[in-house]
């Protein structure tokens, strides 16, 4: 892998009572994220991809370095905006390259037919086309949650708060609303900070605590767990 020229991202588990806490002090601060909704929050769906190997799963959870995954994103349940993504990740750095992609263009990747991202330049989804078409790349699990978020433009900086985390059951619909999910964790609460190379420190002594330990929390491998691993 090319090495990565991204951004730091740090992920904590919290409680709820933590959150609330953040929250107070942050939005004095920070600006709520324009995309949420009047109660500061937004809902997310991604389905995630990986190939007959589970190599995605098995790089995050064996520690992997340098790893890659694919995703494609919905927000409300809403096809205004689609997202394929690519998430590579080199030592402490994360890069995340973004295409938005039609409804009809979402309905091709899932008949397993992508050769649409040939035509775009740069060929930053190469590796995702070559692995849909040997058909080793396939969807693999659903995950859905509400965010909120809060950013500080001035210093690209971007905080978010993710709860009600649940998982497809073995529904593959990004579209599909009334599919059937769990809840793998229901008091489940991660802090995501994602930042470049400047991190204020105004900000940063509020949300680094002695007491809060960082993790490597994977929404991708929390949804495979609760799934048939296939």
């Amino acid at each position: 892998m090319e090495d990565i020229r991204g951004r730091h991202e740090l992920k904590y588990y919290i409680s709820y009572f933590d959150f609330l806490s953040l929250k107070s002090k942050i939005r004095h601060v920070m600006e709520v994220d324009r995309n949420a909704y009047v109660n500061g929050e937004y809902e997310i769906i991604s389905l995630y991809f990986d190939d007959i190997y589970n190599s995605a799963f098995r790089e995050k959870i064996s520690g992997t370095n340098n790893r890659t995954k694919y995703r494609i994103r919905i927000y409300n349940f809403s096809d205004n905006v689609i997202k394929l993504q690519k998430k590579a990740k080199g030592g402490d750095l994360t890069q995340k390259v973004s295409r938005i992609i039609s409804r009809d263009k979402y309905e091709e990747i899932m008949k397993g037919r992508a050769s649409f991202l040939l035509e775009e330049r740069p060929h930053e989804f190469i590796d995702f086309y070559e692995g849909i078409k040997n058909r080793t790349l396939k969807p693999k699990v659903l995950v859905r949650y509400n965010r909120e978020a809060y950013c500080l433009r001035a210093a690209n900086l971007r905080i978010t708060f993710d709860r009600n985390l649940s998982t497809g059951n073995n529904n593959l619909d990004l579209f599909d609303r009334n599919g059937s999910f769990t809840c793998p964790e229901s008091n489940l609460m991660i802090l995501e900070i994602k930042y470049d190379g400047f991190f204020p420190s105004h900000i940063k002594s509020i949300v680094q605590s002695s007491s809060r330990l960082r993790s490597s929390a994977s929404k991708y491998v929390l949804g495979r767990k609760f799934n048939y691993l296939y």
